[in-house]
């Protein structure tokens, strides 16, 4: 196997190793773990689950490579495999940002020589086979409620249609927030990842149609 990839039989304290509870060298996913913790006590925990999320998920397509053996050369073929699957362009830019940042804490505590996410911004790939989004008139909207036979789901598109509330926010409502004698909804919160957090801004009033 090639030097720079993790074996069972890597040195504990090998150089540009981090080495965990049972003295076998990993790769980059220990110090993404120390990043993550040293974030979770001053970001907003919608933001640290997002974070976390991007770490658990895309951390370990590095793992196998001896910490120092991340290159920009690397990162920029993982871009570029990401974007061969399609991979969301904005979606691929928010997990750059937390990779960025955990290759900064590891060079910084000294595991990598420097920050190997130095690649390009990724730009959207031109695909000719995917439309533009269509916005449905008023007759098709209406269509589409009356095709709906589940009260409670036709309730919850009404809103969104009429509100323009963020799904998270509608999905976050209780009965509590609805102020039915000035025709308010109060947003007080937004639900994603089986949480509620805080709203995103400080408008926390939506008119109900």
């Amino acid at each position: 196997m090639a030097d720079d990839e993790i074996t069972p039989d890597s040195r504990p304290f090998a150089p540009g190793c981090i080495a965990a509870e049972k003295g076998v060298c990993h790769g980059i996913e220990i110090g993404a773990r120390e990043w993550i913790k040293s974030k979770k006590p001053y970001i907003r925990a919608s933001t640290w689950s997002v974070y976390e999320g991007h770490t658990r998920n895309f951390s370990h397509d590095f793992n196998h490579l001896k910490i120092k053996r991340i290159t920009t050369a690397r990162v920029e073929e993982w871009i570029l495999i990401r974007q061969d699957e399609d991979m969301n362009i904005s979606t691929l830019r928010k997990v750059l940002v937390s990779l960025g940042q955990i290759f900064k804490y590891t060079a910084r505590h000294g595991y990598m020589d420097y920050n190997p996410l130095l690649a390009e911004r990724p730009k959207a790939r031109n695909r000719s086979f995917k439309k533009a989004a269509r916005i449905l008139s008023i007759k098709e909207i209406g269509a589409f409620l009356d095709a709906i036979d589940i009260p409670k789901y036709k309730t919850l598109f009404m809103l969104t249609i009429a509100s323009g509330a963020r799904q998270g926010e509608l999905l976050g409502l209780r009965w509590s927030d609805v102020d039915w004698e000035n025709s308010q909804i109060h947003i007080q919160r937004s639900y994603n990842n089986q949480n509620c957090y805080d709203p995103k801004n400080s408008r926390q009033t939506e008119e109900l149609i």
